[in-house]
């Protein structure tokens, strides 16, 4: 009885499937040759796989090797200042460009004076004899950054408008001792910086422990300055023979307005008064009226022009408000002979609007008196004008339109002292 044909299936691990027929009567050399047959056909296939793993790791190799080449590439480029590096490794950069100043010995003033000199400010009337001390411009600060990052970092000019932005934090400008003071001492990861900072601290807390002034700044704060000026003016007291400049400075910091507080005849200073700034009630309903016809009658075209008209129309109005309460009285016991002070008005439902000046917050940078011969010539030509305003206004008392012609006297008068302030 012939054999029934079976077939044999056998799986591989390297082929699949391979099928090998038996049972027709092989013999021993036709079995030998079909095994070793077999064998080959495995090795190769192995060997193939074999080939394709290792052409799979060369390739993955080589774009490890791409990506790293092309990563030292553009870390190189970008130490060279060839690309623009983002902001928080440009800040990075300027962290260690601050420390490296800093280890080489230098004071915070001392740093801050080399990064630039100090800008005088001009004011209203074109006078270029004020400067503060506390205070550099912006460009001044960029220049100055550029020159100690030399062999370090080339910066771009986005980059360095970034930087500058945690400097000047009030928009001014300017970039004040007091800001560049408290970025290096609580941003700058240096040693150098906290050890500063610790000694200040120290030294404070040596001279009191709880000394606090009414509106609440201790002594262990750093140092502000009182800012940049933001508005300046003019009040006459025809009564007793005397007119004032009053310039306005502003710390955002403290919310304190400082109003320095001069003669304008020879320019000597009288008591700085000192005010918060959140104490000033502004009707905000006319102030937003004043701003935004302020805005359509200068034409301005750019959103910060605009944005910069709306700011001077707001310290306008706080001047307006501090000068309605400025009161000046003589005093024997002061040098200049005079005292200012602020003084309330009907239906004001403060206590005292002018504050004790901050511990942590420097006085202004005095002016300079003028001359004894130009402040005698100013002072008799003041007088004479005031005598003449005092003999207008008795006239216009007596006329029926008193009221009216009294108050284009006062214009009258405002606009001529401020015309002759202009000439000087």
């Amino acid at each position: 009885m012939p054999t029934r044909r079976n077939s044999l299936y056998q799986r591989s691990s390297f082929q699949g499937l391979a099928i090998l027929e038996g049972d027709r009567s092989l013999t021993s050399s036709d079995s030998t040759t079909g095994e070793t047959s077999t064998t080959k056909r495995l090795s190769a296939i192995k060997e193939k796989n074999n080939r394709r793993r290792r052409t799979s790791s060369l390739a993955q190799n080589h774009q490890i090797r791409d990506i790293i080449a092309k990563t030292v590439e553009e870390l190189s480029r970008k130490g060279n200042g060839v690309s623009t590096t983002p902001q928080s490794s440009a800040e990075d950069v300027l962290k260690k460009v601050l420390s490296n100043v800093k280890e080489s010995g230098c004071s915070a003033e001392r740093i801050f004076g080399l990064l630039g000199s100090h800008n005088k400010l001009d004011n209203a009337n074109g006078e270029d004899d004020e400067y503060d001390p506390d205070l550099i411009s912006k460009d001044s600060f960029i220049s100055g950054l550029q020159q100690l990052s030399k062999g370090i970092h080339e910066w771009d000019d986005d980059e360095l408008e970034n930087v500058v932005k945690h400097f000047d934090v009030n928009g001014d400008g300017f970039v004040s001792l007091s800001e560049f003071q408290h970025y290096c001492y609580y941003d700058v990861p240096s040693v150098a910086w906290r050890a500063e900072r610790q000694r200040l601290e120290n030294t404070a807390n040596g001279k009191t422990t709880e000394e606090e002034s009414e509106v609440g700044f201790n002594l262990k704060d750093i140092m502000y300055s009182p800012g940049a000026e933001v508005h300046k003016s003019s009040k006459l007291f025809w009564k007793i023979g005397l007119s004032v400049g009053i310039i306005l400075r502003y710390c955002v910091d403290l919310d304190i307005i400082t109003l320095q507080i001069y003669d304008v005849s020879t320019n000597e200073d009288y008591k700085t008064l000192y005010v918060l700034r959140k104490h000033c009630v502004i009707d905000q309903e006319k102030l937003e009226e004043a701003s935004e016809l302020a805005v359509q009658t200068s034409n301005e075209k750019t959103a910060d022009g605009r944005d910069l008209i709306r700011k001077e129309t707001q310290w306008k109005f706080i001047s307006n408000y501090l000068l309605a309460r400025l009161h000046i009285a003589k005093d024997e016991n002061d040098e200049s002979g005079y005292t200012p002070s602020l003084i309330k008005l009907h239906g004001d439902t403060f206590a005292s609007l002018a504050v004790e000046k901050p511990a942590n917050l420097s006085a202004p940078t005095k002016r300079q008196p003028k001359s004894s011969a130009d402040g005698k010539s100013l002072d008799q030509e003041f007088r004479r004008r005031v005598q003449s305003f005092q003999r207008a206004s008795r006239s216009a008392r007596t006329s029926r339109q008193s009221a009216q012609e009294l108050t284009n006297l006062i214009t009258s008068a405002l606009d001529e002292i401020k015309l002759e302030d202009e000439k000087r």
